[in-house]
């Protein structure tokens, strides 16, 4: 599989942004209306995060979400070492100084980001430029994707800890200046992080972001990539989070992740059609325990 990868990429990297475009449009056009794998969650997903909006709506934002995770899919292909400059250039930038004034502090910086927009050329871009950028990152099956997936993303910068037993490794990270970066908008098993809500809904939250930010004192930056027209991107480097301290432990951290969720949900808010809805997020609610 990793082989097959390999060509599609060579491919993928030689053919202009618009044609990635329509393609992604036709493939996600048909995902949508015929395959209707995953539809109803997305539909599910939207009903529970705006009620308010009727359900033509829901279903023209539905159709544009599989359109927009092609295009996800495809761009992610066309990533490499040697297409990165060309891509760089198509990529604006509001708000990087808040990241340099970050690193200034010398106590690191952690990028709190999304499966919004396109995440991992967010993460590629800047590791290419010379941000020293470590994710963490879940193994994703069959083994030959993981690995092209990997593969990729290292050779352009990025270093990759497992999402298990590195906090540590995290705190050193941030201690030397680094910045770590963390997809936080998907559901977790209750008893690795807590409940904080989440488009007024409270669910299982990853509070790996709270914990570091308090142990480390490195700031929180929100950062996303949308896609625009014309095979091009913007990224958005919001105001640092302000995580303060305030009550015990345990109400800090769903405070602080709280605010985090809050964060997530605006940059959905931007492009509600850029965001995952295919990922079951609301899977563990108040209650759970597994």
């Amino acid at each position: 599989m990793t082989s097959l990868l390999h060509r599609l990429s060579f491919l993928a990297g030689r053919l202009p942004f618009t044609w990635l475009t329509k393609l992604s449009f036709l493939l996600g056009t048909f995902w949508f209306s015929v395959l209707r794998l995953r539809r109803q969650t997305v539909l599910n997903n939207l009903k529970r995060a705006f009620p308010d909006w009727d359900e033509a709506h829901r279903k023209r934002i539905a159709k544009k979400s599989f359109q927009h995770l092609c295009a996800t899919v495809l761009e992610f292909l066309a990533i490499n070492p040697q297409t990165m400059p060309a891509l760089q250039e198509r990529i604006t930038v509001q708000g990087r100084e808040r990241v340099d004034e970050a690193l200034k502090r010398g106590r690191g910086v952690i990028v709190l980001t999304g499966h919004v927009g396109n995440w991992d050329l967010l993460a590629c871009s800047q590791a290419a430029l010379g941000y020293p950028l470590t994710i963490v990152s879940k193994t994703i099956k069959p083994k030959g994707l993981n690995d092209y997936w990997m593969q990729t993303r290292q050779a352009c910068g990025v270093t990759i800890l497992p999402d298990r037993h590195v906090y540590r490794d995290l705190i050193q990270t941030l201690s030397h200046n680094g910045v770590v970066g963390f997809v936080a908008d998907q559901s977790i098993s209750p008893r690795r992080g807590v409940f904080a809500p989440f488009f007024g809904v409270p669910c299982a939250s990853s509070s790996a972001v709270a914990r570091l930010a308090r142990d480390s004192g490195a700031a929180v930056l929100p950062v996303f990539l949308y896609r625009e027209t014309q095979g091009r991107f913007t990224m958005v480097v919001d105001q640092p989070l302000l995580l303060q301290e305030s009550g015990s432990q345990e109400e800090e951290l769903v405070l602080h992740t709280t605010r985090c969720n809050e964060a997530l949900e605006r940059a959905i808010l931007r492009r509600p059609e850029q965001w995952l809805w295919q990922h079951r997020r609301w899977k563990h609610q108040a209650g759970d325990t597994t």
